[in-house]
């Protein structure tokens, strides 16, 4: 009974948290972005080369569609198991 339990109602609670801890990092990025807009503007103005942040930015970019993808297998795993939920309650309740 507790695999039971911890197969059908843990990954759902998962994705509640998940989805809060996302709307709670929005603002984060938004002021993320807004500081580094601020340094190039500066270091442009000073005549500083950022040339060398781009392959930061690749690597983080890279990071990010990984984390992505990860996202994305969760999401579908998670609908899958939902169904299979749905499809156990029909056939108990009838």
């Amino acid at each position: 009974m507790f695999i039971v339990v911890m197969v059908f109602l843990v990954p759902t609670k998962f994705l509640v948290l998940a989805k809060g801890l996302g709307k709670g990092n929005a603002p984060l990025q938004v002021r993320n972005r807004d500081i580094k807009q601020e340094i190039h503007k500066s270091a442009d103005k000073q005549g500083i080369d950022t040339s060398f942040v781009n392959s930061f930015q690749e690597r983080i970019s890279m990071n990010m569609k990984k984390r992505y993808w990860v996202s994305w297998a969760w999401q579908r795993w998670l609908e899958a198991i939902s169904g299979c939920r749905q499809e156990y309650h029909d056939v108990t309740a009838a």
